[in-house]
C-alpha cells in the first residue's frame, strides 16, 4: 500500500518523491470514479493530465 510506505518513509525522514507522485495519481483516478481500474489507473491519470487517450491502434 502506497499510503503505508509513505507513512513509514515520513516517520524515518526518507524522501520518496516517485512514490508520492504515484499516490497522487491514484488519488486523482479514484476521485474521478475509476477506483476499480487498478492496473489501468495510472494510464488513466496520465491520459487526463496530457489530454490524450492511449489506444491499441497503430
Amino acid at each position: 500500500d502506497l499510503r503505508l510506505a509513505l507513512e513509514v518513509a515520513r516517520e524515518n525522514a526518507l524522501p520518496m518523491p516517485a512514490t508520492a507522485l504515484v499516490a497522487q495519481l491514484f488519488a486523482s483516478v479514484e476521485a474521478d470514479g475509476h477506483r476499480e481500474a487498478r492496473t489501468q489507473a495510472l494510464v488513466k491519470a496520465l491520459e487526463k493530465l496530457a489530454d490524450v487517450q492511449v489506444s491499441a491502434k497503430v
